[in-house]
């Protein structure tokens, strides 16, 4: 099957020499010097100016000599070529995506190699192109001037112009559309299976538009996509490791997909059917059919198509559910009997008559042998008899026999197939460490199962508003349905007609019901419906009302399958949600457990009371996540231990500290979270600052400073010249740092994996904090107060007499001192 694989990327701080030597083989990548690069095939370099004519290499070496500092010195496609097609076509399709990219305006250089792949008989043959961003335009220049800077007043004195369209979106979609064309011309020529440059969530829901649902099972998958600067720039070797584990992974779903596509793709009407079926209900748990959808509401804003560790998260979730529904699937194939078989086959050969034939005779059978011989119906003996010739008939029919033999060899093979291509599907999923990675037990992971969790929840609580909307539609629209088409057209047409058509249908209805009436009654019954329906059939011709009939039939069926898709559409969500939610679910538990057995060891190692006192808590707040979801009480029990007022002062002190040490680290790290919604241009300041180590920012607060000042009026010459120094700061440094979309890509990715880290430190924090304040809350004591007797003539129980300085008499109120120091304890 052909592949859509091309990228485009600057050089980023690749050698432009070191490149064009690598893909046109020469120097140390020659297969002189190491047989491994013995897969060049052919190469050419085009639109080489004068100075380098003769030696095309010449053209780099000079671009890397006289290019600007910190400029882009090339930019490469790399793609793969068609392994369906010859050596030859594939070189000519490869110059001719060339030239129609880069015409005679820009130079290049093209390569194209091919050598074995991993699969067997397939060729890795593939193309590398690298060409300037400096636009030709006739004027014939040395090395020095050519890559000098562009002069728009006056041309003929400067460089040739730098085309900024390479670094946008738009470009890039046109290299992509324009290799998916080509690529699709010569595919469709030989009558093979079409690429697509579009993502494989565009691809899919092309696929169900087309009705190719076998296909859109295949595209139902991770892309393979590894991004290796972000690989470089993350210091985490674990993380770099998952990331190669996630590509591996991906890759090898990808053939596998391909594989079973294959397969089922031999007898495709009756695949795609049960494609279309599995599509529909998206209930992959009956008879352990395959679905494996990651293409649900709360994944849409969470999973983008670039790799990230909640895509692998949620991935390996999916990965769980698939080899849950493939391992059932098995255990179906294998207890499936020869009798099984020859039913299935029995019941295919005679069009589904055989089995309904049989369970009429073992009706008729049991009917029969349950009463006395000369009392059974003389109509239900000959159908008997009739059915018995008939298996009688099949037993001594050959052809037919043979077919059925036919048939049961072919469902044989079929399902030695599946059981054989499910055993090597198995044998990747069990065998891959990706596959439990939702099960690591990582504070990121936490959080994300805490977060998806909540999600899923929230997804099936609007699921479940749909539905109860969506029901109530279908059911109204199926009691709409029995209205009758005729009717209300000949009521839009001729209101007396339809009173007729509704009596003709009366007189229809009393024929039918066979009443008491006399023979000339009922003659005369039939000669007026015959009469009738003569004119109704005038009518109906004239009228064109077979074809306004036949239309709307249609457009009514197509309006409530349509209700009905949708309808089905929402269980399957649903179905396929409350899976999800049981395999977080189970995730949750396995976090809990190991929680538990956590405590369990802290248990053997209490010693003081406080240790003993805070073990209590915590299996308190254990007890209750236990309860919630196992739904049974957690067998641990609490430690007896009495506190004194002298221990209760001590640890609160302790407490209290540890409390704000937490607070303080607490909002430290809030303050880390980057925003979400962070934009593009936020993310390209982030960027230049990490190249200018902080000065571009530091420049434009510079620049909103001075504007401020001019604004204001003050020293207006100064800042004047002050901020059209920082713009010229500012404008370099944008100039000789091009960032491209891939880039901030790579940043955002950074930027979700820090916020997630984050995140989950946070999350430790406050649960920390959460047994903390309960360890408090138990840590209060009463404040000794000394009982004095009240002074004689002197009611007032708990005031003191206080003689200020001004000699006024004030009364100190022991009462609301004492309050005043509880509700200070109470909101500690």
């Amino acid at each position: 099957m052909a592949i859509y694989n091309l990228r485009v990327r600057p050089a980023d701080g690749r050698s432009a020499v070191y490149r064009y030597s690598y893909i046109l083989r020469i120097d140390d990548f020659s297969w002189e010097k190491n047989s491994k690069y013995d897969d060049f095939l052919f190469g050419e370099n085009i639109n080489m100016p004068s100075f380098a004519s003769e030696n095309n290499k010449y053209f780099w070496e000079c671009c890397e000599e006289y290019e600007r500092e910190n400029a882009n010195l090339f930019r490469s496609i790399d793609f793969s070529l068609l392994a369906e097609l010859s050596d030859e076509e594939n070189i000519d399709l490869a110059t001719k995506f060339a030239e129609e990219i880069f015409g005679n305006k820009y130079v290049y250089s093209l390569a194209v190699h091919s050598k074995p792949s991993s699969k067997d008989d397939v060729t890795n043959i593939h193309c590398h192109i690298m060409f300037s961003e400096r636009e030709l335009d006739g004027i014939d220049r040395d090395e020095k001037e050519f890559f000098k800077r562009y002069n728009s007043k006056n041309p003929e004195l400067g460089g040739c112009k730098k085309n900024q369209e390479w670094t946008s979106l738009s470009k890039l979609y046109y290299i992509r559309q324009t290799w998916e064309r080509l690529a699709n011309e010569k595919l469709q020529e030989k009558n093979l299976e079409l690429i697509s440059c579009k993502s494989l969530k565009a691809q899919r829901i092309e696929a169900i538009t087309e009705d190719n649902f076998l296909k859109a099972e295949m595209l139902d998958r991770p892309p393979i996509n590894i991004n290796k600067k972000y690989l470089d720039i993350n210091v985490n070797t674990k993380e770099r490791e998952k990331a190669v584990e996630f590509f591996n992974y991906a890759k090898q779903l990808k053939e596998m997909k391909e594989k079973t596509f294959k397969l089922k793709s031999e007898n495709f009407e009756e695949e795609n059917k049960k494609a279309k079926e599995r599509f529909l209900l998206e209930i992959g748990a009956i008879e352990g059919r395959e679905y494996n959808s990651s293409d649900f509401g709360i994944t849409e804003n969470i999973v983008d198509e670039h790799f990230n560790f909640e895509n692998i998260f949620l991935t390996s979730i999916e990965n769980s559910i698939l080899l849950d529904k493939k391992e059932g699937r098995l255990k179906q194939l294998i207890s499936i009997t020869n009798e099984d078989i020859e039913s299935r086959a029995l019941n295919i050969v005679s069009k589904g008559e055989y089995p309904k034939k049989s369970e009429r005779l073992k009706e008729l059978e049991e009917f029969c042998s349950s009463i006395p011989k000369e009392k059974i119906d003389p109509k239900v003996e000959a159908e008997r008899k009739e059915l018995l010739d008939y298996f009688e008939n099949i037993k001594n029919d050959e052809v037919f026999n043979t077919k059925v033999g036919n048939m049961m060899y072919k469902i044989s093979t079929k399902m030695e197939a599946e059981k054989e291509n499910i055993m090597e599907d198995l044998k990747f999923l069990r065998d891959n460490n990706f596959r439990d990675f939702h099960l690591e037990r990582t504070p990121e992971n936490k959080l994300r199962t805490q977060e998806f969790y909540t999600k899923t929840l929230n997804y099936i609580s609007d699921l479940k508003a749909q539905k109860e909307v969506q029901d109530k539609k279908v059911k109204e629209y199926k009691e709409f349905m029995k209205n009758d088409i005729k009717y209300e057209l000949y009521k839009a047409i001729k209101p007396d007609i339809a009173e007729k058509y509704l009596e003709l249908l009366k007189w229809k209805s009393e024929e039918k019901s066979g009443d008491n009436r006399s023979l000339e009654d009922r003659i005369e019954l039939a000669k007026r419906i015959k009469s009738r329906e003569l004119g109704f059939k005038k009518f109906n011709i004239e009228n064109n009302i077979k074809e306004k009939y036949e239309k709307e039939l249609s457009e009514r069926r197509e309006h409530y399958k349509n209700l009905r898709q949708d309808q089905d559409d929402i269980n399957g969500k649903l179905s396929y949600s409350f899976m999800m939610l049981e395999e977080l679910k189970k995730v949750k538990g396995f976090e809990l457990i190991e929680e538990e057995n956590l405590l369990q060891e802290k248990y053997k190692n209490l010693q003081t009371n406080f240790d003993k006192y805070e073990y209590n808590i915590r299996l308190s707040l254990l007890q209750e996540q236990h309860k919630k979801i196992f739904k049974k009480d957690l067998e641990m029990n609490e430690v007896y231990v009495s506190l004194n007022d002298k221990e209760k002062t001590e640890y609160r002190e302790k407490i209290i500290l540890e409390i704000n040490f937490l607070q303080n680290e607490l909002k430290t790290l809030t303050e880390k979270i980057t925003d979400k919604d962070i934009t593009d241009e936020d993310l390209k300041v982030r960027i230049l600052d990490k190249e200018t180590k902080g000065n571009y920012s530091k420049y434009k607060a510079e620049i909103s400073y001075y504007k401020e000042q001019i604004d204001k009026g003050l020293s207006v010459p100064e800042n004047y010249s002050m901020l059209k120094q920082a713009f010229k700061v500012v404008d370099k440094i944008e100039k000789e740092y091009i960032i491209s979309p891939e880039q901030i890509q790579q940043e955002r990715q950074l930027v979700n994996e820090n916020n997630i880290k984050v995140k989950a430190q946070i999350s430790s924090i406050k649960e920390k904090l959460k047994v903390n304040f309960k360890l408090l809350k138990g840590m209060k004591t009463k404040p000794k107060i000394k009982k004095t007797r009240p002074r004689k003539n002197y009611n007032h129980r708990a005031g003191r007499l206080k003689v200020v300085k001004s000699g006024k008499v004030e009364i100190k109120d022991e009462t609301k001192e004492r309050e005043k120091f509880e509700r200070w304890e109470n909101e500690l």
